[in-house]
């Protein structure tokens, strides 16, 4: 950047810190945003404790679990691992990020936009649950190489990202689609369920109704805060416990037959898988029949408890 150019640049700042500076703080008017963002946090932790109580206890044993992974190969050196072990320990940590981004969004007030990242990680729960019935492997979905290390393409290909998106929904299809021989009246259901996520990723339309509807229809005022409304936080903590119950049944992938998970690892396993059936079957006895619809979804396509492992269900 030239001299004059520099000056020019900052001669813009200058004008734009002016314009929105208030007793010189810049972007003043923001803070009551951030204080009704910090408001709709303590009104969540207070009326809605049962549920955060389990995603807050998910949210940590998912942390400790793939610390635990990594300790286990660092303490035995990583050429032991088998092809792709680190490969889908990293999937599960990025899956662990993006829960913690959703958990950020919903207590902040935003728990529609939440429910956008949690298509993804239901997809990936997915995928990951896919691999572990050996329907696919990490190589097809996921890899730019094989096993042994030999590129197969880089990530700019579109043959190869074309290759990736094709795997996935063939594999979706046999999870939770047509191909996957559910029941149809269940089939129904869980398409209702993931049209809930899709209308959000396309349009914000949860949004519009549930946090912005009220106001246009002349039942509550105008706020460009967050508010808390009980059917938006409702909506979210369901699906939120239904995506976590998936990936929580995908974890043991992270063991291995000669390095399995302590005692303790595996109580705090079974006991969080009870509470997430529990959970859901609160809503099937509230009249959900989607809270039943998951139980069998999950206990069929899910199948797998604390005794799971890497080395036994997964190919490269």
């Amino acid at each position: 950047m030239s001299a004059a150019n520099t000056e020019d640049w900052k001669e813009l700042q200058q004008k734009l810190s002016d314009a929105f500076t208030t007793d010189g703080i810049i972007g003043k008017r923001v803070g009551h945003i951030l204080d009704a963002e910090a408001r709709y946090g303590e009104f969540v932790e207070t009326n809605f404790r049962g549920v955060g109580l389990l995603s807050h206890a998910f949210q940590e044993f998912y942390m400790d679990t793939i610390e635990l992974a990594a300790a286990g190969w660092e303490e035995q050196g990583r050429d032991p691992t088998p092809a792709t072990y680190t490969e889908v320990w990293l999937w599960h940590l990025a899956n662990f990020r993006s829960v913690r981004a959703v958990d950020i969004l919903f207590h902040n007030g935003y728990p529609m936009d939440g429910l956008t990242r949690l298509r993804h990680l239901k997809e990936s729960a997915l995928l990951l649950g896919g691999m572990l019935s050996g329907l696919t492997n990490y190589t097809k979905l996921k890899a730019w190489e094989t096993p042994d290390g030999q590129q197969t393409a880089a990530p700019t290909d579109q043959r190869r990202r074309r290759e990736i998106m094709a795997e996935e929904r063939r594999v979706l299809g046999l999870m939770i689609r047509a191909e996957s021989g559910i029941p149809s009246d269940d089939l129904d259901e869980l398409r209702i369920w993931e049209s809930f996520f899709n209308m959000e990723v396309h349009g914000a339309l949860l949004t519009q109704v549930l946090e912005h509807g009220p106001t246009v229809l002349g039942r509550d005022t105008m706020s460009v805060a967050p508010k808390p409304r009980n059917d938006s936080i409702g909506m979210f903590m369901n699906r939120m416990c239904e995506v976590a119950w998936m990936l929580h049944r995908t974890l043991p992938i992270l063991q291995l037959s000669d390095r399995r998970f302590d005692s303790s690892w595996e109580q705090k396993w079974t006991l969080l898988d009870e509470n997430f059936l529990a959970m859901e079957q609160s809503l099937a006895d509230l009249g959900k029949e989607i809270g039943n619809v998951l139980i069998r979804f999950i206990e069929e396509k899910l199948p797998f408890d604390h005794q799971a492992c890497f080395d036994t269900h997964v190919r490269a």
